[in-house]
């Protein structure tokens, strides 16, 4: 029979394997998922399991999903891989994607039957095991429909099947659950084979135009985003930042595409006069898909702030003009200064001027100083900012450019 390794949410088997032959889920989980999980387990294993611990990778879906996006999987193209496997298998006149979607919204992952029987041949295990919890005999009326449709999804890739399942909004306060521990207890791999960590393929460089731009963005991920922190790195600054100032990562980022660069890389730009008109002139150049660019997104909060010229006081929109990362951070918080932004000179390519906040150092340091996710501190800014870097890099992980905005 061997030994079986299955991801499984909730109840529902999503993907198994036996011995040494099964996918990679690594890439779904952090370090900090793997736990000890008390017995029983399925039905299937030995009834003696009950009083055993074992290890398990176990993490909320709700937090697995963002990482299947980093990944390149997403509903669209779960969509593109069944209808070409549907093409390949002959299995066009049987359940259409949409149908399929709406027999997995009705399942309920955590009351369907649990048990699962060994050592079914190629094309039977989803037929015999998976098409009865989902309820899809009905669409497949012939036995050659339910062959060709089985093989199908045996072919159909996990990471792709959980983003269907994810369209069922209950399903993402279950479990993920990889449980390998029988192909570990029967010594086919060891315990050290299953400690997740990303490869560099599916990390992203992020490069931004001064130390203290990434030094907040990666702070940011920590707090906001720990469950897809991992997928981000940025430059080593130990030595001195190397790309300050717009000018500086214009060209720089120029020269990456000219090189062709192989990371996964996103350019960030401040949203200020001379960071609109750099990020445009760059997406004006034939850019690789791995190589993305963005500007900080453009925000309601700033368009009416305190703002100094030679003209006086006044209150301006300063999107596009004068937001660099210090304006999407907590203005208020332990701070003894007034936001107000400081017009400097005129960007004559951009035709409007350029600002920036002052004391901008202030408000970073109140930021950096932050050692958990204080309930009090405004994040909304700075979780704009994170969706929009996430979207970006999604899209860049399916092959996708997004428009630089």
């Amino acid at each position: 029979m061997g030994s079986e390794i299955r991801l499984a949410l909730g109840n529902l088997e999503v993907d198994w394997g036996k011995n040494q032959v099964f996918h990679d889920h690594l890439p779904l989980f952090q370090e900090h998922d793997l736990r000890e999980s008390p017995g029983p387990k399925p039905p299937t294993s030995d009834p003696a399991s009950i009083h055993k611990k074992y290890k398990v990778l176990c993490k909320p879906f709700k937090d697995v999903l963002p990482r299947l996006q980093l990944l390149g999987y997403t509903l669209a193209t779960a969509a593109d891989e069944y209808e070409t496997l549907r093409d390949q298998f002959a299995a066009g006149g049987s359940i259409s994607f949409e149908k399929l979607l709406k027999a997995v919204k009705r399942v309920d992952v955590s009351t369907v039957r649990r048990g699962y029987y060994d050592d079914y041949s190629f094309g039977r295990f989803f037929d015999e095991e998976i098409t009865p919890r989902l309820k899809l005999k009905k669409y497949l009326p012939s036995v050659a429909d339910q062959r060709n449709f089985s093989e199908m999804m045996e072919n159909f890739h996990p990471w792709s099947a959980l983003c269907v399942l994810a369209e069922r909004p209950e399903n993402l306060e279950q479990q993920l659950v990889w449980d390998f521990s029988e192909t570990v207890e029967s010594g086919w791999e060891t315990e050290e084979n299953f400690v997740p960590g990303l490869l560099p393929p599916s990390r992203f460089l992020v490069v931004t135009e001064g130390s203290s731009d990434a030094k907040i963005l990666r702070k940011a991920l920590d707090l906001l985003r720990p469950s897809i922190c991992d997928f981000f790195y940025f430059v080593d600054m130990q030595e001195g930042y190397p790309f300050s100032g717009t000018g500086s990562l214009a060209n720089f980022c120029k020269g990456l595409i000219s090189i062709g660069i192989l990371n996964k890389t996103l350019i960030v730009f401040d949203n200020d006069a001379e960071g609109v008109f750099k990020a445009t002139e760059i997406s004006q150049l034939s850019r690789p898909a791995n190589l993305s660019v963005m500007v900080l997104p453009e925000l309601p909060e700033l368009r009416s702030v305190a703002t100094i010229g030679p003209s006086g006081t006044s209150h301006e929109d300063i999107n596009g003009r004068a937001a660099s990362i210090e304006a999407y951070l907590d203005w208020n918080w332990e701070s003894k200064y007034d936001p107000v932004v400081r017009w400097s000179n005129y960007v004559e390519k951009g035709s409007r001027y350029q600002g920036a906040l002052v004391s901008k150092d202030h408000y970073a340091r109140r930021f950096l100083d932050l050692r958990q996710r204080e309930p009090e501190y405004d994040f909304s800014k700075l979780n704009i900012v994170l969706d929009r870097m996430v979207d970006v890099c999604a899209k860049m992980a399916c092959g996708a450019s997004a428009p630089v905005r």
